[in-house]
């Protein structure tokens, strides 16, 4: 948890905000604190591109201004929360129980793009049960979207330990979501097998089902525009 200043030290304007917040720096957060409220105001700095978490629209943009002051919707059962452009979060969505009932559930990729069509993201993987890692067994999963000029989604993946990364079926991905795409993709494609996708030219968000990969495992998925 993040205050605004620490991730955006040279924005003046959201030096003295205390009432909204930043999960690691990707996730801006603007709680509701007061009984019967239903909007609030969220303030955005420009430097980013942001997408609403639920609706996955991106938000009103202005690149002449610093912050963007905007008056969003807050019902009951939502808290405004928003995904910097730019960035690629690793989500599972299956309800559960318990987070260890959760522990070999697929994964779902939301990639925010920036200006400039791309993103970035990590994500450590390990038993979630013992030290092991400290011998190695763990994956540090890199991911990295161009969908620009290389038109390229890759995951570079480093381990200390690659024989204990040798279960095809563990971090598997169901499906890649990706906010912010401005070209209907024609054809997409990884080691030579076409990927099932829908693409909403409104919304500018493409869907790819079950692209049959793992976070833990090295891969490549091509676009044509």
């Amino acid at each position: 948890m993040r205050p605004m200043w620490m991730e955006f030290p040279t924005v003046k304007e959201i030096i003295s905000i205390d009432d909204q917040y930043l999960i690691g720096s990707d996730l801006l957060i603007k709680p509701i604190t007061s009984p019967g409220q239903t909007s609030t105001e969220v303030a955005f700095p420009q430097s980013s591109y942001w997408y609403d978490v639920d609706t996955m629209e991106r938000v009103a943009h202005s690149p002449t201004t610093d912050v963007l002051n905007l008056s969003v919707e807050a019902p009951l059962d939502k808290i405004p929360v928003y995904q910097r452009g730019g960035s690629i979060i690793s989500r599972k969505v299956r309800l559960r129980r318990s987070v260890p009932l959760m522990f070999v559930d697929p994964y779902t990729l939301y990639i925010a793009l920036d200006a400039n069509q791309s993103a970035n993201g990590i994500l450590y993987n390990d038993d979630e049960n013992s030290f092991s890692y400290e011998i190695g067994e763990y994956t540090l999963s890199s991911f990295s979207a161009d969908l620009a000029e290389s038109k390229l989604l890759k995951n570079n993946v480093s381990t200390g330990n690659p024989e204990w990364n040798n279960d095809e079926t563990r971090g598997m991905v169901e499906r890649i979501v990706i906010l912010g795409l401005e070209r209907t993709p024609s054809k997409i494609t990884v080691e030579g097998q076409d990927l099932v996708h829908t693409y909403d030219p409104q919304q500018m968000l493409l869907v790819i089902k079950k692209p049959n990969v793992s976070v833990m495992h090295q891969w490549e998925i091509s676009f044509d525009f």
